[in-house]
């Protein structure tokens, strides 16, 4: 088996009732990355919504990337945070990274 560079694991969103999966959010915040990965894949400066993404859409061509199918962390929103707020200019955004503007 080769060795992944970086591993997705599954997250409780929010209740231990409702779980994300590693493979459709791509979570940069529980991910575990092998310290080549690290090297090569940095987050954006200055980009402030989809940041997991930016990094998984730019990793997924060039890194071996494997899922953990079972939630190790609480992945909680407040009604304050950066994830809710604007979300015209998050769905922009959005496009931008899927686009590779």
């Amino acid at each position: 088996m080769e060795k992944a560079e970086i591993v997705y694991p599954d997250n409780y969103f929010g209740s231990k009732l409702s779980i994300q999966k590693g493979n459709d959010k791509h979570h940069c915040g529980a991910a575990l990355f092998d310290r080549s990965a690290l090297n090569f894949i940095r987050f954006t400066e200055g980009l402030r919504h989809h940041d997991s993404l930016d990094v998984f859409l730019r990793a997924r061509d060039k890194l071996k990337i494997a899922y953990f199918n079972q939630p190790i962390f609480m992945y909680t929103q407040r009604e304050d945070s950066l994830s809710k707020s604007d979300p015209k200019l998050r769905a922009e955004v959005k496009r931008q990274i899927e686009a590779g503007v």
